[in-house]
């Protein structure tokens, strides 16, 4: 029985991830400017992850979590410059929220 609640748990906390980071994606497209005022809270805690997951990996002598958030901090520099990348014809508006 509490095989299955993990497996629940596991699969409710993933929907949420994704649909966090869907969200953020589709925010950095449709709202550059808003995104970028989000983008330094996420880096800061961001940041705060990797320093936790570095210390939590020294100490248990595993090493996989800091790359993760490694990955996650790349993704979401490239969203922020991701404006640059789709840039058409037009510039992009300074009031765009």
């Amino acid at each position: 029985m509490d095989g299955l609640l993990i497996g629940i748990a596991v699969g409710v906390l993933s929907g949420v991830v994704v649909g966090v980071v869907a969200g953020l994606t589709v925010m950095a497209c449709k709202h550059p400017k808003s995104y970028e005022k989000l983008y330094g809270a996420l880096l800061i805690i961001l940041l705060g992850a990797l320093a936790g997951g570095t210390f939590w990996d020294l100490r248990n002598g595993v090493g996989y979590s800091r790359f993760v958030v490694i990955a996650v901090i790349i993704y979401f520099s490239f969203l922020r410059a991701l404006p640059l990348f789709l840039a058409r014809d037009k510039p992009v508006k300074g009031g765009d929220d």
